[in-house]
């Protein structure tokens, strides 16, 4: 140790060279009786004695101590300290500010949502959209929610439809029956003249009381009250019905039945009413020749009727199955007997489809599941 060499000392700090426990030189403060206490080697990596943070140097003989009281230390910790703490309330304030912020972003979806649905429930308008442009987990749940109020339009729009087309059918059948009544009675008739008024009376209340009929089935098979009260074969359904058919027409009725039973459950009266509205379409439509034809395919029964008239635009064919839809035909049917044997095939599992009969025409593939 060089005793000439000088030391400076700032504040509650000083140096001081050992000799033992005897202070050879000292400068600063003096040396805590403590640090002094502390043997030789122990302030090698330093330490906090007696509120003195001090290290030393060491040789054989001497060893050199530089202390420092921790008060310095423990008050700008307390300076630092208080500094974050004042720097923390803006932050935080921040912070707190932009979460609010982004949360009202993110969860905006959800009070539109919120919006159009009691705007919707107080107007009945169901036209609004959220139409959001996002691909997260709101932008898919808006996306649905958009889609489920398009389907639910739609299927409104189709129920007022509906109610008009019946409204109009059920006054117009009733307002030809009072006019031909009135034109009847408004001025003396012979016998025969009275008895075709009555026959045209007759035949349209017939027509009408079918139309009634019909509405009541598609209303109960709506309603999802139809079941499968039996087990019967496709083949028989057939059979009875083209033999129906055939006695109502002239044209050439060919009937292919499969080879073995097609059994499936439902209601025969049912799923005659849906093959006779199809075989009615097919012989109004047909020119000379009508075909039945029943197969098995899988674990389903096919039945295909096809005709060889001028066949249903390709334009038309995604529209026949709509209540009331008559297109471009002229038919003077209600508009609702494609759509009751559409209706009542999917009551039972099954479909109707329709597509280009290799006759022609048209053909109408029924369809129902078989059943062991």
């Amino acid at each position: 140790m060089r005793q000439g060499h000088s030391v400076s000392a700032v504040g509650d700090s000083g140096v001081a060279v050992l000799r033992g426990r005897r202070i050879v030189m000292a400068s600063g403060v003096p040396l805590p009786r403590d640090v002094v206490m502390m043997p030789a080697g122990s302030l090698a990596h330093g330490a906090t004695v007696g509120g003195y943070r001090a290290v030393e140097l060491a040789d054989a003989q001497n060893r050199a101590v530089a202390f420092a009281s921790d008060a310095m230390l423990v008050g700008e910790a307390e300076r630092i300290r208080g500094g974050f703490l004042l720097a923390s309330v803006p932050v935080l304030g921040l912070s707190a500010l932009a979460g609010w912020l982004l949360a009202r972003r993110s969860l905006r979806p959800v009070d539109e949502m919120t919006r159009l649905a009691s705007s919707i429930a107080a107007s009945g308008d169901m036209r609004g959209r959220l139409a959001l442009r996002s691909e997260d987990e709101l932008g898919r749940l808006a996306a649905t929610f958009d889609a489920m109020l398009a389907r639910l339009e739609a299927s409104f729009e189709r129920e007022r439809g509906f109610i008009g087309d019946v409204s109009h059918e059920l006054r117009s059948a009733i307002g030809a029956m009072t006019a031909i009544a009135e034109v009847t009675l408004g001025q003396q008739r012979d016998v025969a003249e009275y008895r075709t008024a009555l026959e045209s009376v007759v035949r349209r209340g017939k027509g009408l009381g079918r139309v009634i009929d019909d509405l009541l089935l598609l209303a109960r098979a709506d309603a999802g009250v139809l079941r499968a009260t039996e087990r019967v074969d496709v083949n028989d359904i057939v059979t009875a019905v083209a033999a129906e058919a055939q006695r109502a027409t002239s044209l050439l009725l060919d009937v292919q039945l499969a080879d073995d039973p097609l059994v499936v459950a439902a209601t025969g009266e049912l799923i005659a009413r849906a093959l006779d509205n199809l075989v009615a379409n097919a012989v109004h439509h047909g020119r000379a020749r009508l075909s039945l034809t029943t197969v098995r395919s899988g674990g389903t029964a096919v039945v295909s009727v096809d005709d060889d008239g001028p066949g249903i635009p390709a334009g038309e064919r995604s529209e026949v199955f709509r209540r009331f839809y008559r297109g471009t035909s002229r038919y003077e049917g209600s508009g609702i007997g494609l759509a009751l044997s559409a209706t009542l095939a999917r009551a039972y599992g099954g479909e109707v489809t329709v597509g280009e009969s290799p006759l022609g025409g048209a053909r109408f593939v029924l369809t129902f599941p078989l059943v062991p």
